[in-house]
């Protein structure tokens, strides 16, 4: 199991796919044959969950989106019963979401904006949320500033462009504030600017001069 995900990805850097895949859908197969030995181990849950993600991640490098979502969905629904035996989990819950967040970016290359942009107003939702409980929590803080960047692109695209400010504004001030208490971190930066393209992208769409 692990060497086949190892293989895998000595492929996967070598930018070779089709071999990945095949590596890949032998750890998926060994970790399912884990899960099905104890099927209430949430190790396992996730160990299958683990490789359907990196799997889907595959098939939607190769162009199999509708295979991608379908093994991105198994995966989530693995994290979900994990989640109901392990609730406070932080990082269970920060990669159940990141699993939520390839089903939207797999919808939209598949033009299906509509279910996309109500898949990551769920995950912002959610974010918001677990931000409330835990307000000193930044890497959730990080992870809500990227997936509004994620909605404010696929916004200009629906057309939507008070949804795509207001979700590329909320992205830049809280990218402000997480650089103000960590001056330290340079990719907080490069998150940060990336905020202002994005916002500047809506305003061009709007007509807005810049």
């Amino acid at each position: 199991g692990q060497s086949d995900f190892w293989k895998g990805m000595l492929e996967y850097d070598a930018n070779r796919f089709d071999a990945t895949w095949a590596h890949w859908t032998c750890y998926l197969r060994h970790a399912t044959r884990l899960l099905a030995l104890a099927p209430d181990n949430p190790k396992w849950m996730f160990e299958v969950s683990f490789a359907a993600t990196n799997l889907g991640i595959i098939e939607k490098r190769r162009g199999h989106t509708a295979n991608a979502i379908r093994l991105f969905e198994a995966s989530a629904e693995a994290k979900r019963s994990a989640l109901t035996l392990l609730p406070y989990n932080e990082p269970y819950h920060q990669q159940y979401l990141d699993t939520l967040s390839w089903i939207s970016s797999t919808l939209e290359d598949e033009g299906r904006l509509d279910e996309a942009s109500r898949g990551y107003e769920t995950q912002i939702n959610a974010l918001r949320i677990l931000i409330d409980q835990h307000p000193t929590a930044d890497s959730w803080k990080l992870r809500l500033a990227n997936y509004l960047q994620l909605d404010a692109n696929l916004q200009i695209d629906r057309g939507e462009l008070e949804r795509a400010e207001d979700s590329a504004t909320d992205s830049i001030t809280m990218l402000e504030h997480l650089n103000d208490r960590h001056a330290e971190r340079s990719k907080w930066k490069v998150e940060l600017a990336r905020g202002h393209l994005i916002r500047a992208d809506v305003l061009r769409a709007r007509g807005d001069v810049i």
